[in-house]
């Protein structure tokens, strides 16, 4: 900061933690793997609230995906990210409906009978490969503040398993149910332009290019 650069360095050196530098063994790397697997796993809940709040996922997948966190915060960072037990149900597609794909009718009528089932099924895969993509951004940050290399291997590793599981079901979600996938993607873009216009208003009002009862008047329409 160019504004500190003639204060009094040693006056400053005083108020620094001691420390001391340890080797990274076996255990050593572990913890700070765990350590970090933990902030990932906070960053991720995170995520899924607000993407809640952004009105994209419903309050029932934001609940199921943050308790689901919760629990692997209970094993202390110990269980890898792609250990996803909560998740192997909601993100697998049944076996049969590859038996069934080339009779329209009956595809058809399993649509229609399943129909809450599955919008919170891809409910969940969006927003699960969306928490993912934004865990990989955490691990690039921790790749720039110099973070143990082979930890971020792994870590990396364990993300990109979970984008692989969820984009194969969101294909096969694709695949089997159109309709419904153009429906809900639809759905999406709508409210990620209008999240984005809240967005752009708020930055003008910041900026003065617009005042308090107009900017009042766009969000009301938004």
């Amino acid at each position: 900061d160019r504004y500190f650069k003639n204060v009094n360095a040693d006056a400053l050196k005083e108020f620094l933690p001691e420390y001391k530098e340890v080797e990274a063994e076996g255990s050593y790397q572990q913890d700070k793997i765990a350590e970090m697997r933990r902030m990932i796993l906070e960053k991720e809940k995170a995520n899924y609230w607000e993407q809640f709040h952004q009105g994209l996922i419903s309050s029932d997948t934001v609940i199921k995906l943050s308790a689901g966190i919760s629990e692997m915060l209970d094993h202390d960072g110990k269980l890898p990210l792609s250990d996803r037990a909560d998740l192997e149900d909601l993100l697998r597609n049944p076996a049969f409906l590859k038996k069934i794909q080339n009779i329209p009718w009956l595809l058809k009528l399993y649509q229609n009978i399943n129909r809450n089932k599955l919008i919170n099924s891809f409910d969940f895969g969006r927003a699960f490969v969306e928490s993912q993509n934004e865990n990989l951004k955490l691990v690039e940050e921790f790749s720039r503040a110099k973070s143990d290399e082979a930890g971020l291997v792994i870590l990396n590793d364990e993300i990109t398993q979970n984008i692989i599981h969820g984009q194969t079901f969101l294909r096969n979600f694709k695949k089997f149910y159109p309709d419904i996938y153009i429906e809900f993607t639809t759905r999406h873009a709508i409210r990620t332009m209008l999240n984005q216009e809240m967005k752009k208003v708020e930055e003008l009002l910041e900026s003065g290019q617009i005042e308090i009862p107009e900017a009042e008047k766009m969000k009301e329409s938004i």
